[in-house]
C-alpha cells in the first residue's frame, strides 16, 4: 500500500511564500483488515480521508 503526495512552494519575494500540493494523489482507498470480523481501517495507520488539495501563504509583516 504506497500513497503519493506532491508539494512545492514558490518564494515570491523575502517576505511572501506561497505552497501549494496534494496528499494522495492517486485517490487510493485505505486497506481493509479483514482478519478480524469486526475491524475496519484503522484511521490512526491510515488515510481514509482520500484525496486532499491545499494552498496556503506565508507574509512577514
Amino acid at each position: 500500500y504506497d500513497v503519493y503526495d506532491l508539494a512545492g512552494s514558490w518564494k515570491v519575494d523575502d517576505r511572501v511564500t506561497l505552497r501549494a500540493g496534494i496528499n494522495n494523489l492517486e485517490d487510493k482507498d485505505s486497506p481493509y483488515f479483514t482478519s478480524y470480523p469486526n475491524s475496519n481501517t484503522d484511521p490512526s495507520s491510515f488515510d481514509i480521508l482520500g484525496r486532499r488539495v491545499f494552498v496556503g501563504i506565508n507574509a512577514k509583516f
